[in-house]
């Protein structure tokens, strides 16, 4: 057991305390029974750990206290633990901020960001939107950000689905139990009781829903970003050559074939070799054809995991081009760095 007389953190690294471990010699279990401690003693626990001045670490070494001593120290671990607990957090939290501030440094020091930047940066509680927010109740009234606040009573209205205030999405199981969906929570309850959207047409509205709530489910994640490689210069789903082969819809198993073939090119490329075409282009929207049409459109830009580099929430809807099926899905495209493509992953 450790000495726990009052620890100048300059003395001692409490990530790197080593304890003298007994862990799963029979000798561990004796002496637990002797001191009347719990079996299920954790010789990594902070009480086992408590820090201790080198020179109190250096006159132990490896030798036992006997039982009178070993129960004197560790009452006094005991009495030590919390306030230690707090000075392990809080040196976390410090370590936490200085890193942050150290990439801050750099990022303004490389030019990537500018002060102005950190100045005019939208409110961490605020998602503001590329593409609107539209319900059903007011359909003239697109909402063009969102606060984390506001979240739970959005859950609650219905989604504009194709522009028509009386659409609906009806799912179902393999049962026969069906129910109506116009709402995101509403949305939520069926996917979490295993209902799906079973017909063409509620396939294509569940792509509404599914804008909808994934807006709803960014809000709570975003952060503000502290570098970014898509804002100056503006970079998004009109850079072909950005946009790797694998943002491809995979509907089929020839599908998964093709795009795997692909693998390190770009839709630049591919529409350098005329393996597909644009059909339309913008700043925030790029729609193209392939095996099948895509459409690609931005909805926000934050933060989303936490790495704070600044990502985009992207809308995909994929249809038959020859047919009536359409499917969409949400995508976060990240880029990682100045010479990488974007990244894509389903969200």
């Amino acid at each position: 057991m450790y000495c726990s007389e009052p620890l100048s953190f300059a003395e001692v690294d409490i990530d790197h305390v080593i304890p003298e471990t007994l862990d799963g010699k029979p000798e561990l279990g004796k002496i637990l029974s002797t001191l009347d401690v719990s079996p299920e003693f954790d010789l990594f626990s902070i009480k086992n750990l408590v820090p201790a001045h080198r020179r109190c670490n250096l006159a132990k070494t490896s030798n036992l206290f006997n039982e009178a001593s070993a129960r004197f120290f560790l009452h006094l671990a005991d009495k030590a633990c919390a306030n230690v607990q707090k000075l392990v957090t809080s040196r976390k939290t410090r370590e936490s901020r200085e890193d942050l501030l150290s990439t801050v440094k750099e990022a303004i020091r490389s030019g990537l960001i500018l002060p102005i930047d950190l100045q005019e940066s939208p409110p961490p509680d605020r998602l503001r939107l590329t593409k609107p927010l539209l319900f059903a109740d007011m359909p003239n009234e697109p909402i063009n950000s969102i606060s984390l606040m506001e979240v739970e009573r959005l859950l609650d209205r219905p989604v504009l689905m194709g522009g028509n205030p009386v659409f609906a999405a009806d799912y179902g199981d393999d049962s026969g139990v069906r129910m109506t969906v116009r709402t995101c929570r509403e949305y939520r309850a069926a996917l979490a009781a295993g209902f799906y959207a079973k017909t063409t047409y509620d396939i294509k509205s569940e792509a509404f829903l599914k804008t909808a709530n994934a807006i709803l489910a960014a809000a709570p994640l975003m952060r503000v970003a502290l570098i970014s490689h898509i804002r100056a210069p503006f970079r998004g789903v009109a850079d072909l050559d950005l946009l790797p082969s694998s943002v491809l819809p995979c509907v089929s198993p020839d599908d998964s074939e093709m795009i795997a073939g692909m693998k390190g090119l770009s839709l630049g490329d591919l529409l350098g070799r005329g393996e597909i075409k644009i059909l339309r282009v913008s700043s925030n929207e790029l729609a193209l054809e392939w095996n099948w049409g895509l459409m690609l459109r931005e909805i926000c830009r934050a933060d989303f995991d936490g790495d704070g580099v600044e990502d985009i929430l992207c809308e995909c809807y994929c249809w038959a081009t020859d047919g009536t099926l359409g499917v969409g899905w949400m995508t976060i495209l990240a880029r990682p760095s100045e010479d990488s493509m974007f990244v894509p992953s389903r969200f």
